[in-house]
Formats: C-alpha cells, sequence, structure tokens
C-alpha cells in the first residue's frame, strides 16, 4: 500500500510531465435576447495534458461513441474538473471529452477520451 506522501509524489511527477498548455470549456445555460437560455461556452479551467493515442482495445470499446473521429486519452493534473461534454482547447484544435477513464486505483492523473470536435 502507498503512503499519502508516496502518492503525492507520483501525482506531482506525472504532473510535471504534462506538456500541453489547454485549456477546458464547459457549456453554460445563459439568458438569450429572447427570454430564453442558450448554451455558452465558459472557461473552466487553464491547465496542463499530455495527449497520447488510444488503445486499439479502448477505441473499440468506445467506437460507437467515437465514429470516424480522431481519439486521443488525454491526462491532467489530479483534481482537474474534467467532464463529459466539456471541450478542450489545446495546440489550435477543439477537441470534445467523449468519456472519463477514472477513477482508478491509486490514481496519478485525470484521464479522459477526446475526440475532434464535430
Amino acid at each position: 500500500m502507498l503512503s499519502a506522501d508516496e502518492l503525492a509524489s507520483m501525482q506531482a511527477q506525472v504532473t510535471a510531465s504534462l506538456d500541453l498548455p489547454c485549456q477546458l470549456q464547459r457549456a453554460t445555460m445563459t439568458p438569450d435576447a429572447w427570454g430564453g437560455q442558450s448554451a455558452t461556452p465558459a472557461v473552466v479551467a487553464t491547465t496542463v495534458c499530455a495527449l497520447a493515442k488510444p488503445s486499439a482495445q479502448l477505441s473499440q470499446q468506445y467506437a460507437a461513441r467515437l465514429a470516424n473521429q480522431q481519439a486521443w486519452v488525454a491526462r491532467f493534473p489530479i483534481g482537474t474538473d474534467v467532464r463529459e461534454g466539456d471541450t478542450l482547447l489545446v495546440s489550435g484544435q477543439s477537441l470534445a471529452v467523449q468519456a472519463l477513464l477514472t477513477p482508478i486505483s491509486y490514481g496519478v492523473s485525470v484521464r479522459a477520451l477526446v475526440a475532434t470536435d464535430r
């Protein structure tokens, strides 16, 4: 079993390895000019991440959701509030969060399956 200090050290090492600046956006409902509500993207976090190609097994598991989109597994610092449906802006690309791949035992990062935004 890992101690809290050991886990915190591992989380810090993983966070230090995340090399891409990114912005997380989430749709929030705001009043529109006609008295209704409309979804408007709002920045919920500016952080760092890393992108990697998903395994064949993971791609197959989410094949119906991914269709013909390019997909990646994104890793974020532990504690980052990422939700399905969020938009990730990284390296000039807009990626939609398709699924959260956490929790796992001894989590050292938050992982999500992301794909090209439609």
